[in-house]
């Protein structure tokens, strides 16, 4: 007669490997298994599986990476929040601008107890899309009776936004893992962003400018500085945020240039501005009519590029433009540079 053998058990009757060990819950009677990771001149690492196939799988797993000289995620590890690594970078950086704060900030809220370890490309991709069908509610403080007033439009968050939220992201958590020795299963690797598609053409056209300046002339405040700014604007090519963060010991009168020095460029790269004949004049009728002591700013008038953009939208519609921004008076000033000057695209580029 032929002895039948008997089914596997997975796990029971073997010997067990060296560094694990069963447990048993004197409470429930569940098994489990623990292992141990010992190595001279390395943290001790424990972790516990339902299954001995789990436990040694990552075991061999573990040590592999330990053999090329990579880290095996601690306890703490593990526990490291997201929130843990924004508030990290938040502590570590000092020239975070307002708009990045303000995408930090709505992070530590979209991701709150989510830990670092915990994010997965699936995870990852299904917040994405989440964000994109996300309706905006209307801010409570604005008011029906304005004029620029559009809250009741239903909107979404666009794919540029997105966009944003989601590179920030990305850039906090892989300097936090770099920064730490974080061990992190980065999803931004099998995760795409949203395509940006901002491409705007619009120029000035017609008599537009001359309506600009006639509108700043009926403003209340600071009538004059918002056509000195515009005019700026458009001899320059600055962003906003560039201007309105720009000091007068960054204006080089004998050089004939503006310095815009690393950390307020959106590109993180110091750059040089050439100072026109206009540009000069305008800018030492402004100094004379507007310097004060104390301020260091040159357009100090605006606290930042979101008050002057409000100002701006009174000034359009005043002025019957249509969609026109702030923004659009860059791409108008790079234009008129290929169109008056000899420069090369090289040149106009930097």
């Amino acid at each position: 007669m032929i002895a039948q053998r008997k089914p596997a058990t997975r796990g029971k009757g073997r010997k067990l490997p060296p560094g694990i060990t069963k447990r048993e819950s004197k409470a429930t009677g569940q098994i489990s298994y623990q292992v141990r990771l010992r190595r001279v001149g390395m943290p001790t690492i424990a972790r516990t599986f339902d299954s001995l196939l789990e436990a040694e799988a990552w075991k061999a797993e573990s040590e592999t990476k330990r053999n090329r000289g990579e880290r095996v995620a601690t306890r703490a590890d593990r526990r490291a929040t997201i929130v843990d690594a924004i508030d990290e970078y938040i502590a570590k950086n000092k020239t975070l601008n307002d708009k990045e704060k303000q995408r930090l900030t709505f992070l530590r809220l979209e991701f709150a107890e989510v830990a670092m370890m915990g994010l997965t490309a699936p995870r990852l991709e299904a917040w994405r899309d989440q964000m994109l069908a996300t309706i905006i509610p209307p801010p409570a403080s604005k008011k029906k009776a304005h004029p620029l007033y559009d809250g009741d439009r239903e909107r979404t968050y666009s794919e540029s936004s997105v966009r944003k939220f989601f590179y920030t992201l990305k850039k906090v958590l892989e300097w936090y893992a770099a920064f730490y020795k974080q061990p992190f299963e980065n999803p931004f690797l099998q995760v795409s962003a949203p395509s940006e598609d901002n491409w705007r053409s619009r120029r000035l056209e017609g008599d537009e400018e001359n309506r600009i300046m006639a509108a700043c002339e009926k403003m209340r405040a600071n009538s004059e500085e918002l056509k000195r700014v515009i005019a700026f604007a458009l001899e320059t090519g600055m962003r906003a945020g560039e201007i309105l963060k720009l000091e007068w010991h960054e204006v080089d009168h004998a050089k004939r240039r503006i310095i815009i020095p690393a950390h307020k460029c959106k590109t993180r790269r110091e750059r040089e501005v050439p100072i026109t004949t206009p540009c000069r004049e305008l800018l030492n009728a402004h100094e004379k009519a507007t310097r004060k002591k104390g301020e260091t700013r040159v357009f100090w008038q605006w606290p930042n590029s979101n008050a002057l953009g409000h100002r701006f939208k009174v000034v359009a519609k005043n002025a019957q433009l249509r969609d026109f921004r702030f923004h659009d008076f860059r791409h108008e000033a790079t234009s008129r540079m290929y169109e008056r000057t000899k420069l090369t695209d090289v040149q106009i580029s930097s």
